[in-house]
């Protein structure tokens, strides 16, 4: 689920507004996840719970508006490859603005591919728990610097300079997330229960990972960013006096 929010942040970019972006992204993005996870819903209550050895692609196809909703998540999906590419894209030219975008793409594209045909399908679960171990933490930090520590107040500007309190809070959110579920990918996933065999750390039945992961990840982002704010206003009254 959490998968969209750096390609709505990268398209409402574009918005005039915090409202009219705010708006948008609640319309585009919001309105089709509730009402792709009421389809599944559905789903299931025509199954009778009863997954195991069910056509759920046939089960899906038997509700009224089931056809129509296939039909566009397949042509949604076809257009994701390049959304990725582009967001991704977006996300190397923030950290290196001189780099071509044009070249960015292509290169992105090509590790992409080679990756993709590497990569056994059996192994999408695990990539997808891992992609969400970034994004969770991602969108948390983004919610927490935005609203509690820098006020609404964002330096998106060609000069901004890098910040590390709220890369650091991302990192500590993205560990949180690893140490409670590492996912099932060979070799990192064994990297993860390893460490936190070592820390002597063991997530309570009742801790999912993606819970823990905000969690840690808006307290650090609130706690490092009030501590970067007292520094940037000890420093400005130094140079003032």
């Amino acid at each position: 689920m959490v998968s969209f929010a750096p390609l709505a942040a990268d398209y409402s970019r574009h918005a005039t507004s915090g409202r009219s972006a705010f708006a948008s992204s609640t319309a585009g993005y919001g309105v089709a996840i509730f009402a792709y996870y009421a389809l599944g819903v559905f789903a299931v209550a025509h199954l009778g719970g009863d997954l195991a050895g069910t056509n759920l692609l046939a089960a899906l196809m038997v509700l009224p508006v089931g056809g129509l909703a296939i039909g566009l998540l397949l042509l949604d999906e076809l257009d994701n490859a390049f959304a990725n590419v582009y967001s991704s894209t977006v996300s190397v030219h923030n950290l290196a603005p001189r780099l071509d975008r044009r070249v960015i793409s292509v290169a992105v594209g090509v590790v992409a591919t080679v990756l993709a045909g590497l990569a056994g399908f059996d192994q999408y679960e695990g990539f997808l728990y891992l992609i969400g171990s970034a994004f969770v933490p991602l969108f948390t930090v983004a919610v927490v610097d935005f609203f509690v520590t820098r006020r609404g107040r964002w330096d998106t500007t060609a000069t901004a300079p890098f910040r590390w309190s709220p890369t650091l809070a991302w990192f500590f959110g993205f560990v949180a997330y690893q140490l409670i579920y590492p996912g099932s990918i060979p070799g990192w996933s064994d990297l993860w229960a390893g460490l936190a065999q070592a820390l002597g750390f063991v997530a309570p039945g009742w801790l999912g990972s993606t819970l823990g992961s905000i969690v840690v990840s808006a307290v650090a982002a609130a706690g490092l960013g009030a501590i970067d704010t007292a520094v940037r206003r000890h420093r400005a009254e130094e140079r003032l006096a």
